[in-house]
């Protein structure tokens, strides 16, 4: 699914208006489409009530014209609550047909018998609500009349069947960044009209947006061709659907061994943190990876490798608590020499020795001339991110995709260690996780996969893919090691740092949406996860 920002979406109007279809059609287009999906939503019976809320702008006009159809067309009463007069306004005449005497109720918000009593009568009687009160221009937090309704529509919530729709994006929802205010429009549905706009599919924006329903609402189809349509690394913003990514996964041809698979490099691991290369291996192993090798300084106490793996115990240096040393380089890059795909992190602990080990190794590896993804996760992170980005040892210059280099690299840092990387807050990257990837990986020239509910991945050349999938059973110990081990052992398969990293994403979160089909919310060890991956492949190919 294609999404666009607040900008991105006015680019399209206006490129629509040059090719033939002025802003006026398209909006009447857009109430059409919202009338008749609504009439779908409700399986077509007649006679419903609808309750429009509806503020000074384009959103309040599309409102107006749904209402029209569903009142013309459908018998449907219609409750109109109105921020202020649009007394002159073209889509409000209808109100007037003698055919609708009976049908039609309107209320000016500023008259003080309005709120919050006749509307909260209304919004107990009404079949579905639908939210045209602010659109993707708006930000921050409500005001004025907007937001006395939105309190008494919070204090109100939908009951059983009633339908409440956000036209285009949740009123006090930012339609760029998904940032909410605590009385935004909690809706059932967004009907977005044209491509869906990011915010809605983002941070809490996606929890007050309920399912998004994209509408056709009359652009050229030569500008949505220039849009692009197709699943791509081509600079724009995706909803990583399932459909979208399958096409991303390597092929598994049944005349293959191990070999065609790939071999992937988990390094990670310490005295304190023996498990985690363990986890990652699991998921090396789960996503398709022919042959993965575990090396760890770490003395397992109690914790055994999957026994399909290959364990590669580095030497003991005399560090009491087993921890990786520059010592131990040697012997790394010898396994690296034979793998497409590696991970640099899990476990390793923040020892200073480690930090400095980690450092000189990325160096290294950095200039590997062969194919080799490393996929840069937890403590490998954190041993750079106190350094400036433009010294850090992969550094490549902003924007770099790694062409003409035989090693790219993937990061996959979690908010709190995306805040340390960047030097933000960790609330800056919570808000604007879309924005903040995408600069982070053109900055870096990396692809970056910001671990979250969903996650972001986000390319050198500014693509940002956003996860389908929002899964409280993943916020578990242990869990990115896993998506850790999946990245590299896709890139070990052949995809690229992009495609692996947003297939990556997609089969760690649908591994998680068929655990909870079977289990439930709750309990899930990172440790079963990998075992869900297969399935979780099989409903990716479907």
């Amino acid at each position: 699914m294609r999404l666009v920002t607040s900008t991105a979406m006015r680019a399209l109007e206006a490129a629509s208006g040059r090719a033939g279809v002025p802003p006026g059609r398209l909006l009447e287009h857009a109430g059409l489409a919202i009338a008749r999906s609504a009439e779908r939503l409700t399986g077509g019976a007649r006679g419903r009530t609808v309750l429009a809320l509806i503020g000074k702008g384009n959103n309040g006009a599309d409102a107006l014209v749904a209402c029209s159809h569903l009142a013309r067309s459908c018998g449907w009463g219609v409750r109109l609550c109105l921020t202020q007069s649009r007394a002159g306004d073209p889509h409000l005449a209808w109100i007037n047909d003698p055919d609708l005497t009976g049908l039609v109720e309107v209320a000016l918000a500023d008259d003080p018998e309005i709120i919050p009593n006749r509307l909260a009568d209304w919004l107990g009687a009404s079949d579905m609500v639908l939210d045209g009160l602010l659109g993707i221009g708006a930000s921050g937090l409500a005001r004025g009349a907007v937001r006395a309704i939105l309190e008494v529509c919070d204090r109100f919530r939908a009951q059983a069947g009633q339908f409440r729709i956000a036209i285009d994006v949740p009123s006090g929802v930012d339609a760029d960044t998904g940032a909410a205010d605590p009385v935004a429009f909690q809706a059932t549905h967004t009907f977005a009209t044209g491509p869906a706009k990011v915010g809605t599919v983002i941070g809490d924006g996606a929890a007050k947006a309920g399912r998004v329903v994209e509408l056709e609402i009359g652009i050229p189809g030569g500008v949505l061709l220039e849009l692009g349509r197709t699943f791509a690394d081509d600079g724009g913003t995706w909803r990583a659907m399932p459909a979208q990514v399958a096409h991303l996964l390597p092929a598994r041809p049944d005349r293959s061994h191990k070999g065609t698979f790939g071999r992937v490099l988990i390094l990670g691991g310490s005295g304190r943190y023996p498990g985690a290369p363990v986890l990652a291996g699991l998921g090396a192993i789960g996503a398709g990876g022919g042959l993965v090798t575990i090396a760890s300084a770490g003395k397992s106490v109690g914790v055994v490798p999957p026994v399909e793996a290959v364990v590669l115990p580095l030497a003991d240096d005399g560090t009491p608590s087993g921890v990786l040393t520059a010592t131990h380089i040697a012997d790394v890059l010898a396994c690296v020499e034979r793998c497409r795909g590696m991970v640099i992190g899990p476990g390793l602990g923040t020892d200073q020795a480690t930090v400095t080990a980690v450092r000189e190794l990325l160096a290294r590896i950095g200039t590997h001339e062969r194919p080799l993804t490393v996929v840069v996760d937890a403590d490998a992170l954190n041993a750079i991110s106190p350094v400036a980005p433009d010294r850090w040892p992969i550094y490549s210059g902003p924007a770099s995709s790694g062409a003409g280099r035989g090693c790219s690299f993937v990061f996959t840092p979690h908010v709190a260690e995306m805040a340390r990387l960047t030097g933000l807050t960790v609330e800056t990257v919570v808000r604007d996780p879309v924005g903040i990837a995408r600069e982070s990986a053109m900055r870096w020239g990396v692809v970056v996969v910001l671990k979250g509910s969903p996650s972001v991945v986000a390319s050198p050349s500014g693509t940002v893919a956003v996860g389908a999938y929002a899964n409280a059973v993943l916020a578990t110990a242990g869990s990115g090691d896993v998506l850790a081990g999946v990245v590299a052992s896709l890139a070990a398969q052949g995809a690229s740092p992009w495609e692996s990293a947003v297939a990556g994403m997609t089969l760690h979160a649908l591994a998680g949406e068929a655990w909870r089909a079977q289990h439930g919310s709750a309990g899930l060890r990172a440790s079963d996860l990998s075992a869900w991956l297969p399935v979780a492949r099989r409903m990716l190919d479907r």
